[in-house]
């Protein structure tokens, strides 16, 4: 879900489809709910700075805009307690690295990504301070 008001609604919504599913067949159902992570949701001031200093450090072509996605995240925790911005650094490269899905057992990275990576958080530090303090 891509807001707090539709995750907090979630189970309710569950629940009863869970339930009338049940008895359109004349049977029973237990739902066992257990909310795993919340919506990760960026701010989008933050998310400003942070699209600014990315295409200083990998210019226009090297940022690419995503549709919202509803991948669980850990970070999300974070989101409720101060204003964040999540990001994904790309770490494929083809010509260095042979390509397998996340959670392979032979994933690998191009590391020359995480000097592209540190960049970014450090640009991204300085377009909020600049931002901030304007």
């Amino acid at each position: 879900c891509f807001s707090m008001e539709v995750n907090d609604k979630f189970e309710e919504q569950i629940q009863r489809i869970v339930e009338n599913t049940a008895k359109a067949y004349r049977a029973e159902a237990v739902l066992n709910y257990r909310q795993l992570v919340l919506p990760t949701i960026n701010d989008e001031k933050l998310a400003e700075y942070a699209n600014k200093a990315a295409k200083e450090i990998v210019g226009d072509e090297g940022v690419v805009l995503f549709e919202k996605t509803t991948g669980g995240e850990d970070f999300s925790y974070f989101s409720q307690k101060a204003k964040t911005e999540f990001a994904f650094v790309g770490t494929r490269n083809d010509k260095k690295v042979k390509y397998y899905p996340h959670h392979h057992s032979n994933f690998d990275i191009d590391e020359s990504a995480l000097t592209t990576a540190a960049g970014l958080y450090a640009g991204f530090a300085v377009e909020y301070l600049r931002g901030e303090n304007s």
